[in-house]
């Protein structure tokens, strides 16, 4: 596995891109330790219990439209939470990601007299933070299609979060677009795949943010397909599967 630079690390907040608004992402995952020390025993002993996970966000802050201002006031008081995925390496197709239903604890704004206006984002992962890979970067489609097959290495049995953030939408006439993840144990994707997550069909002219969640086996190899109906449309969207 080849290094990477932080400069290519993106950030996907509900119906925001905000990659551009944060120069620091730090995600830490962890799992409780339970003591099972018992009255023989000479040395503490610890059985593995529950996952957790975190996110902190540093950056500048945006009181623009769709920007981080906007965006994260208004999920902090949120009862469903929010999508979030996080790229390390970026967007393209088959990069790891970490996709996560936040529930945004703090946010901060910070106001240097002969600085730059900051902002800060805590996030606790509700469910935890699952480790996948990018079906679909965020790019604009106008047409039926598909993304290349994503290699998993092997099926997974514990199930997964199907994320979609679609950031622009445009249903031209009366265009509509339905993505689905496609799963196949051979990669031949020529009638064996089985539909894995299908996600709410977008309709009208607003920007939409999704997660599915997925209980079971998930195959090796994955892809995005995305069906357009109707007149026109132009939708601007990405997709993740994290598996645990």
């Amino acid at each position: 596995m080849a290094k990477a630079a932080g400069r290519g690390c993106r950030v996907l907040y509900g119906i925001a891109d905000l990659s551009d608004l944060f120069s620091n992402a730090d995600i830490p995952e962890e799992v409780a330790a339970l003591e099972v020390t018992g009255l023989g025993d000479t040395d503490r002993k610890y059985i593995v219990g529950l996952r957790a996970g975190t996110v902190s966000l540093s950056g500048f802050w945006d009181g623009a439209v769709d920007k981080i201002d906007e965006e994260v006031s208004a999920s902090l008081a949120s009862a469903n939470g929010e999508v979030v995925t996080v790229a390390p390496e970026g967007l393209t197709i088959g990069n790891k990601a970490k996709v996560l239903k936040a529930r945004s604890t703090r946010f901060a704004v910070g106001t240097p007299v002969d600085g730059v206006v900051s902002a800060s984002l805590d996030i606790q992962a509700d469910n935890g933070i699952r480790t996948g890979h990018i079906l679909h970067a965020l790019t604009a489609e106008t047409a039926t299609g598909q993304s290349a097959s994503v290699d998993n290495g092997a099926a997974t049995t514990v199930g997964g979060v199907a994320h979609l953030h679609a950031t622009s939408v445009s249903q031209g006439t009366s265009g509509t677009l339905t993505v689905i993840i496609q799963q196949s144990t051979t990669n031949a994707f020529a009638g064996e795949e089985t539909t894995l997550a299908t996600f709410t069909i977008i309709t009208g002219n607003t920007a939409v943010a999704e997660t599915v969640t997925v209980t079971g086996t998930s195959a090796r190899y994955l892809r995005a397909k995305w069906t357009q109906a109707g007149v026109g449309g132009t939708w601007t969207f990405a997709v993740a599967y994290g598996r645990r």
